[in-house]
């Protein structure tokens, strides 16, 4: 899942651009935060996603544009075995 913290006093609109090693990259998804909020993106939700489904098992990275200066925490859940992990990563 991706969190978004917009502080800003406007909405931020942030363009999404997902790149895998063995096929072209993925550009058309945009999410939008109000002012003063956070919002959720879950990975494996087409809604959040703009109706693209992130493949399984598939190593990607992702490029955020926004209109606004934002907070972005980034976590990755590997449920593969039993002993779950869980990792986050954050960005200004």
């Amino acid at each position: 899942s991706v969190i978004v913290v917009n502080d800003t006093n406007k909405t931020a609109t942030i363009k999404v651009s997902l790149f895998f090693a063995d096929k072209d990259a993925y550009e058309d998804i945009v999410w939008t935060v109000a002012p003063k909020r956070v919002r959720c993106f879950r990975m494996n939700n087409p809604d959040d996603m703009s109706g693209y489904i992130v493949p399984l098992e598939t190593q990607y990275a992702m490029k955020l544009e926004s209109s606004q200066k934002i907070v972005v925490q980034y976590g990755r859940l590997d449920n593969r075995q039993t002993n779950l992990a869980y990792y986050t990563t954050l960005a200004y």
